[in-house]
């Protein structure tokens, strides 16, 4: 009886882990194709993202998934690790998934990349501010996301940036409407970056 019950389980399990092991040569295999990594590089490379994986609590697959959208990016092994990080490490302090992580902190730091801020510099800033003020980590990188590129047009740099979304989350929390909420929010965030200058 045991013997019956237990013979189908380990054949899944098995079964689970053979499909793990080749769904993590294919991610690997298309980071190789997309970053030119390929032999001892490609290994040590694995080898880290697997602790990525571990250190942030993620799946390898998750962590690989963001790896590969850094990889497509150009980005140097090292840059392709930290930001990996970076992304997974943002997904445990906002609900965002990991490809949304990886598209916010992109977005980010290509707006602000004249200034030279890290992706670790722009997530470290959201928490901070999402302890003292009423606005979310989650709600400042998408607004982030949605603004950086207007405030860089207008010379407004990070700081000023989460601190007129960090107003604009404020206020619009307060408020009693919630029709287009998005949309007001987003108009409100444009205000305030025009009225600072």
């Amino acid at each position: 009886g045991v013997q019956t019950c237990a013979l189908p389980i380990f054949q899944n399990a098995f079964s689970d882990l053979v499909k793990t092991g080749i769904d993590v040569q294919k991610t690997l295999a298309d980071i190789a194709a997309v970053s030119g990594r390929g032999g001892k590089e490609l290994s040590q490379f694995g080898d880290a993202l697997f602790d990525t994986a571990k250190n942030t609590s993620q799946s390898f697959k998750t962590a690989a998934q963001a790896a590969l959208e850094f990889s497509r990016q150009g980005l140097s092994t090292e840059e392709t690790l930290k930001r990996t990080n970076d992304a997974l490490t943002l997904t445990r302090f906002t609900s965002l998934n990991a490809a949304e992580a990886v598209e916010v902190l992109t977005a980010a730091a290509n707006s602000f990349s004249e200034t030279g801020i890290t992706t670790t510099q722009i997530i470290n800033k959201l928490v901070a501010v999402d302890t003292k003020f009423a606005v979310s980590a989650e709600d400042l990188a998408n607004g982030l996301a949605r603004a950086g590129s207007i405030a860089q047009e207008v010379g407004v740099n990070f700081d000023e940036l989460n601190a007129a979304i960090t107003v604009a989350q404020e206020r619009t929390a307060r408020s009693e409407e919630h029709t287009s909420e998005l949309q007001s929010h987003s108009d409100l965030v444009c205000r305030l970056l025009l009225e600072k200058k």
